[in-house]
């Protein structure tokens, strides 16, 4: 979508930005250079009044439009419905190399299940724990041959 802003220059388009935080006209031209009474102007045009509208109508859109809202979450929903259904099959799949299908487990387990940002106390959050487990994986030594074998590292290397 073209709007005539794209012609403004760089200065109008901070002078729009900081109207539509709601800066006063003093407050913008102490920003940009300007007077109070050029910014009065500026604002009052019918080209910054149809952009100050056109910003207000979108961020009307992504923070007060229930319906809206509502479509967006159902579609994020199904999606994640869906992508869950896929990593079932392929971590399912005999087929699908078994690294592969680990993983996606483990990607699974870290992004979907354990998303935890904040430290709980303890030895740290899952993301943490799931990452000292990873590191742990990677001292076994795990080789696939007509089946799996795992061997254990010694007491002497000793895991932590």
């Amino acid at each position: 979508m073209h709007t005539i802003t794209g012609t403004l220059k760089p200065r109008h388009h901070e002078i729009i930005r900081l109207a539509f935080l709601g800066r006063s006209n003093v407050e913008i031209a102490g920003a940009v250079g300007l007077t109070p009474g050029a910014i009065a102007c500026i604002v009052r045009s019918p080209i910054v009044q149809a952009e100050l509208a056109r910003m207000q109508e979108k961020a009307y859109e992504k923070t007060v439009n229930t319906p809206l809202r509502v479509q967006l979450m159902s579609e994020l929903n199904g999606a994640g419905t869906e992508a869950l259904r896929l990593n079932r099959k392929l971590m399912n799949n005999e087929y699908v190399d078994a690294k592969l299908r680990a993983k996606l487990g483990m990607h699974f387990l870290d992004r979907v299940i354990f998303n935890k940002d904040v430290d709980e106390g303890g030895e740290g959050s899952y993301r943490d724990i799931l990452r000292k487990l990873d590191d742990i994986g990677r001292n076994v030594n795990i080789t696939i041959q007509q089946g799996v074998q795992v061997s254990t590292p010694s007491p002497a290397e000793g895991v932590s």
